[in-house]
């Protein structure tokens, strides 16, 4: 009995996280669609929903310089040529992308630690307020979510032994373009991808980085006590 109930909880838990982050944020939706702020937007929000009615109908190209990233406008936009201008799919939209954010965050957590870590990850993230909130707002905040946390699993899929040769580079693939798109939805993620490149060198030659880092120590230690004796 132990055993079945350990495997059932193995194999339903990214499925549970998924049913739980997927109806709060569905419930949420409903109950902000009868407010005025699920259609009427200040600030970040109601820049996205202009430039997005601008590039749908047809300005594509700015003529002045991006003051924003342009990735989210440039998505919104697709989806008011798709669905007209309603905010309901694109709401819809961004539910579900959340939804895949915190089974993602899920399955990275029962990488690196357990699958005890990966269920409170995957629960906390479902019902994480900040999270759900965003999915109704006209914000990049979901679409980096799910960039980045796209960009995690990927990543460490990449460096798994079980993965055959095709499955890392087809991983590797993906780390790098939901590392870009997370760049081109928020400009300072970029700044992630020097410390993935290292860490998957460190992963490839650790040896290299032991010999390096205990050179590194004994030079300091050296340092260290000649100036003690100074002192």
């Amino acid at each position: 009995m132990k055993k079945f109930f350990s495997l059932l909880y193995r194999d339903y838990l990214y499925f549970g996280v998924f049913l739980l982050a997927l109806l709060v944020r569905l419930i949420f939706i409903w109950q902000w669609s009868g407010t005025p702020y699920f259609s009427h937007f200040n600030a970040d929000a109601w820049v996205h929903d202009i430039w997005a009615k601008e590039i749908a109908a047809g300005n594509i190209i700015r003529h002045t310089a991006f003051y924003q990233s342009p990735l989210y406008p440039y998505l919104l936009a697709a989806f008011y040529k798709v669905f007209g201008h309603h905010y309901w799919p694109v709401y819809i939209i961004q539910a579900v992308l959340d939804t895949f954010s915190c089974v993602f965050i899920a399955k990275s957590a029962k990488i690196m630690f357990n699958q005890r870590t990966a269920a409170m990850a995957g629960i906390i993230s479902a019902l994480y307020v900040p999270f759900v909130f965003n999915t109704g707002l006209l914000l990049k905040e979901t679409l980096t979510v799910f960039c980045v946390s796209s960009f995690l699993l990927l990543l460490l899929k990449s460096v798994s032994r079980e993965m055959t040769d095709r499955k890392t580079v087809l991983c590797s693939a993906g780390w790098g373009l939901a590392l870009g798109a997370a760049a081109l939805s928020r400009p300072n993620m970029a700044g992630i991808f020097f410390f993935a490149a290292l860490w998957i060198i460190y992963r490839a030659f650790p040896d290299i980085f032991s010999f390096s880092m205990k050179k590194s120590f004994r030079k300091i230690s050296e340092k260290s006590s000649s100036l003690w004796k100074i002192l």
